[in-house]
């Protein structure tokens, strides 16, 4: 093999080799936007659903212990 064609076969798998490297970060990169969505979505979602609760435990308990207080 001469040196023009060992230099040329050594470019090619350079940039291929930088081509999946990339890609792949993409890929890793992409992902973790969508995880981060996603847990930002879940929490979001967890904190309404605690809102939630407390505020229809306090609607319940509230007129009970006023009821207890009367008696």
């Amino acid at each position: 093999m001469n040196e023009t064609v060992k230099q040329k076969i050594t470019t090619v798998s350079a940039i291929y080799l930088t081509e999946t490297f990339f890609s792949r970060k993409m890929w890793i990169h992409i992902f973790l936007l969508k995880t981060e969505k996603w847990l930002t979505k879940t929490q979001d979602f967890l904190s309404r659903a605690i809102r939630t609760i407390v505020k229809s435990f306090s609607v319940m308990i509230v007129p009970m212990l006023r009821m207890t207080e009367l008696k």
